[in-house]
């Protein structure tokens, strides 16, 4: 079954903070990859055989600013460098069920207010650790 991308938030609490929702209505993405370490020599095999590497995580999150609901404090979320937990949630009914968590510094924050039209936020994580399960 699809799953709609407004069923899908991003919550956010720095340090030891209660995560709080900080993207669900415009866009939410999270880039998991890992490096490709080539484990065969060229002298010893005919074909290439490759490993896993060192594994990375990102989240990149873009929503309209409601001052009351998603973020009523602009400084908390501008603190490019500090440490956040990050939980990516589903809906279920009037409450949410995470899906993955993880601990994140904020690379990235940016605001744009362009007269006559609404605030956006975009907001870029860069996870460090593992992003999983709630229960791993």
């Amino acid at each position: 079954m699809a799953e709609l991308g407004q069923n899908i938030m991003i919550f956010a609490g720095e340090g030891s903070a209660t995560p709080a929702m900080i993207g669900g209505t415009k866009a939410n993405d999270i880039t998991n990859d890992a490096d490709i370490l080539e484990k065969a020599s060229a002298t010893q095999q005919d074909y290439r055989e490759y490993e896993p590497g060192r594994k990375q995580w990102s989240v990149s999150t873009s929503f309209i600013v409601i001052e009351s609901g998603h973020l009523s404090n602009y400084a908390a979320i501008l603190k490019t460098g500090n440490r956040f937990k990050l939980q990516w949630r589903k809906r279920s009914g009037n409450s949410s069920v995470v899906i993955v968590e993880g601990w994140a510094l904020l690379k990235t924050a940016k605001y744009s207010a362009p007269t006559n039209n609404l605030v956006q936020g975009s907001f870029v994580f860069q996870g460090t650790g593992p992003l999983a399960a709630p229960s791993e």
